[in-house]
């Protein structure tokens, strides 16, 4: 058998939220609600979750972990029905249980931990998550008599007027023995709504003399929990603050840390300066030594060590070390900037391969091509790779020089050391070490010096 197994209950309709996706898969800092919590459940170290979703769900269980069992509610009769539908799974096969809201995901791992083991050590029948002071509304309260003792929970809707002033709260997550627990809990009787509720358990423990003990986090902030887009905010805050004193006491300088916005599934490595108003998503990594913004959006990217990216948008890309960005750029999906690459200001990048040195200065787009290394690309030059059915493929050589304004018609190759006059039309291959000019553009005799470049 067993010592731990948990609970998460997440059949909730969330209809407070007005959204047809499901409450618990709201992103907070770029992971759903439900993340935060079997991530801190599972690095607790309890190996068995069954996670409680509605009957017709479809989303929240297509979330596969080898860990994770689900339990369907037919009915929203309530969280103590909801725990009930987990009994098939956990009856006889575990001596505890953790049970935790899936909307709470500010509840830390470290917290879960002290609330299991003051179970454990104190013998308990029920241990209780609580919290004094929390700023947020709709908590239930703890009810204790004049010796402390916990005698139940009163839901917030339920709150005598003459007890508003309790000021501890019911977190939501609590440590059951698996002892009797599930006859308490079919013997509950239902509210005047019909439901069957967790927190009238309590007072089926005490009138049977079990023993109810307590436990506060660190943080009251833990208790937090989301039913509306008000409180999504405010947990969503929580988080990000969290992230960024993370960051900066890992020797990250964050330059205004409240302009500055970071999934928690980012990683920032030391002595990066990221500046304001920028944004990092997603699966985006950042290098040692690198300089990211003002005013710049990276998602899901890798940005390689000493690069600089001013006011420029990244995504899905790679930059390697010594890379720089913009202003006012774009690298799109699938484009990928080797060590030393400058890219300059309102340049856009697609599907393409940046070699080694290669300068694209300024007014360029670049499509589903492939430069090799110390390429110079001049101003307002455009690969043109949709031919109106497909997209099309341009390489150019290494130490190739495109002139300004120039016209690539994809497809085509611009062979190594090649060279194309301002505002030359290619639509057919280059040869290495040769020069084109024109509309369309040909080949002139002999190539011209590079110090000669700026005639073309």
């Amino acid at each position: 058998m067993r010592l731990w197994s948990a609970v998460v209950l997440a059949a909730g309709t969330g209809s407070r939220m007005n959204s047809e996706t499901p409450k618990v898969l709201h992103p907070a800092c770029g992971l759903p609600l439900i993340d935060y919590v079997i991530n801190s459940v599972l690095d607790s170290g309890i190996a068995s979750l069954v996670l409680v979703v509605p009957a017709k769900d479809r989303m929240i269980s297509a979330r596969v972990n080898s860990s994770i069992s689900y339990a369907r509610q037919i009915t929203p009769l309530g969280t103590g029905n909801a725990f009930l539908t987990a009994k098939s799974l956990l009856e006889d096969k575990t001596k505890n249980i953790l049970c935790i809201n899936g909307d709470t995901p500010l509840i830390e791992t470290k917290t879960i931990n002290e609330l299991m083991e003051h179970h454990l050590v104190s013998g308990a029948d029920v241990t209780i998550l609580t919290a004094n002071q929390v700023p947020q509304e709709g908590l239930g309260r703890i009810h204790r008599n004049q010796y402390g003792q916990v005698k139940k929970i009163i839901e917030a809707e339920e709150l005598p007027v003459q007890q508003g002033e309790i000021q501890e709260f019911n977190g939501g997550v609590y440590c059951f023995r698996s002892e009797l627990l599930w006859s308490r809990l079919e013997n509950l009787t239902p509210s005047q709504r019909g439901e069957i509720r967790l927190t009238d358990l309590i007072v089926e423990v005490d009138q049977s003399g079990g023993q109810i003990e307590t436990v506060q986090p660190t943080s009251n902030l833990e208790l937090l929990g989301v039913n509306t887009r008000l409180q999504l905010a405010q947990v969503e805050g929580v988080i990000r603050e969290k992230i960024r004193n993370a960051c900066m006491m890992d020797g990250v300088t964050l330059i205004d840390p409240s302009a500055t916005y970071i999934d928690s599934t980012v990683e920032i490595a030391s002595d990066s300066v990221i500046f304001p108003n920028t944004y990092l998503y997603g699966q985006t990594r950042i290098g040692s030594g690198s300089a990211v913004g003002p005013n710049t959006i990276i998602i899901d990217s890798s940005v390689g060590e000493d690069c600089k990216i001013l006011g420029s948008v990244v995504q899905g890309s790679v930059l390697e070390n010594n890379a720089t960005v913009g202003p006012f750029s774009h690298l799109r999906p699938g484009s990928t900037v080797e060590t030393g690459v400058h890219i300059g200001n309102f340049v856009e990048i697609k599907e393409s391969h940046v070699g080694q040195d290669s300068r694209i200065g300024h007014f360029s787009y670049i499509g589903d091509a492939t430069l090799g290394s110390e390429v110079n690309i001049g101003a307002g030059t455009v690969t043109c790779n949709f031919d109106g059915m497909e997209k099309n493929l341009t390489v150019i050589g290494s130490n190739a020089f495109i002139g300004s304004s120039s016209m690539l018609v994809a497809p085509v190759q611009i062979g190594p050391r090649a060279i194309t006059g301002a505002g030359s039309v290619v639509t057919e291959d280059v040869a290495s070490d040769s020069l084109v000019v024109g509309v369309p553009a040909r080949p002139r005799r002999q190539k011209r010096s590079m110090k000669n470049m700026d005639d073309c």
